[in-house]
């Protein structure tokens, strides 16, 4: 084949079956977990009971039920953070721990199911209450 004419469709499939070899020896690999956030320490005894509560309200099944949902639920995720005090649904100011703040949901961390979900489409999920603005509704 020559510069600027298409391959054939036998050049195209020889091509598909053995790609160029594309290993880039220029770059560092990414350490291990390095975008994964850590936080020290052990779960506080408040969360593990809010846990339990939310766990038995969703009875094991997801509570988002965004377009990614795989239907079980794996983990609970913190509507409006994870530190401090924050606004729930009807105004009032609750521990970021409080089961009205929290959603029993489907995914890994956020990458996939409805966790991952709410956290790429971040401006989707708060209009699907599925985020919370930490200090209320318009802020």
């Amino acid at each position: 084949m020559t510069r600027g004419t298409r391959p054939s469709p036998l050049e195209a499939l020889a091509r598909a079956l053995n790609p160029p070899d594309l290993t880039r020896t220029d770059v560092q690999p990414v350490p291990p977990r390095s975008h994964v956030r850590v936080i020290a320490g052990p779960k506080p005894a408040e969360l593990i009971a809010a846990e339990a509560e939310v766990r038995v309200r969703s009875g094991g099944r997801c509570e988002a039920r965004t377009p990614w949902c795989e239907g079980a639920a794996t983990q609970v995720h913190h509507r409006a953070g994870r530190v401090g005090m924050v606004r729930n649904d009807a105004g009032d100011w609750v521990s970021a721990h409080d089961p009205s703040v929290l959603l029993d949901v489907c995914g890994w961390g956020s990458a996939t199911g409805c966790h991952g979900w709410a956290h790429q489409n971040v401006e989707l999920a708060y209009e699907a209450g599925l985020l919370l603005k930490r200090l209320g509704a318009e802020t």
